[in-house]
């Protein structure tokens, strides 16, 4: 076999395991993430996404990415008003997830609206396009994409380890009750954090 063959063959089996971990990675709890972080002597700041990814890049690279920073245009403006109105913008640093918005979303929408994750994470993409909605846009689409949910069920994120694991298990044992679910998640979930942990090793290894 030509060296470039053998080259290539070790490329697959380090890209397999990359994708290996960072499936095990997504079991461990946060507090463990930020530990390895800290071991690895790279920042230990951010959500469970940030961290895993941070992770993944210093095995990958030697280095992580600087962090996304949301544009000024998405934020709020000192000593500027942003009062719950149609066509007020949503912006950062204004914008809250609170009784008064939530009972003016739902003069807007219905007494059905309720704050959600997709509605969430549809404004945070907003503001990291530079592109803030305004409340008439967020609720035009939260209404969207509510009716569009009842006949689709959406896919959790995959960051939400537990209630994946839960519908998988759920899926294959139908008649299995809630203590032994989550009996079978503590187990696996601890398998994968020390599986997790042995890639890592792994990957240094192989690095230095």
């Amino acid at each position: 076999m030509r060296l470039g063959g053998l080259k290539g063959m070790k490329l697959v089996e380090k890209n397999d395991s990359f994708a290996e971990l960072k499936t095990a990675l997504l079991y461990m709890k946060v507090g463990e993430l930020k530990a390895t972080c800290l071991k690895l002597n790279i920042p230990a700041k951010g959500q469970k996404p940030q961290l895993i990814s941070n992770i993944i890049s210093f095995l990958q690279t030697g280095t992580i990415p600087p962090p996304k920073s949301i544009p000024s245009k998405s934020k709020a403006q000192k000593g500027k008003n942003y009062p719950l109105a149609p066509d007020t913008l949503i912006v950062k640093g204004s914008y809250k997830n609170d009784a008064d918005t939530r009972a003016f979303f739902k003069s807007l929408v219905g007494p059905h609206f309720h704050f959600t994750a997709f509605g969430q994470d549809w404004i945070k993409k907003k503001w990291m396009e530079g592109n803030p909605p305004t409340y008439r846009e967020f609720a035009d689409f939260w209404a969207k994409e509510y009716l569009a949910r009842k006949n689709r069920k959406a896919e959790p994120k995959e960051e939400w380890a537990y209630l994946n694991f839960i519908q998988s298990y759920h899926a294959k044992h139908p008649n299995t009750h809630r203590q032994e679910m989550a009996d079978a998640w503590k187990v696996y979930r601890e398998e994968q954090a020390e599986q997790a942990q042995q890639l890592i090793e792994s990957l240094l290894r192989t690095t230095d």
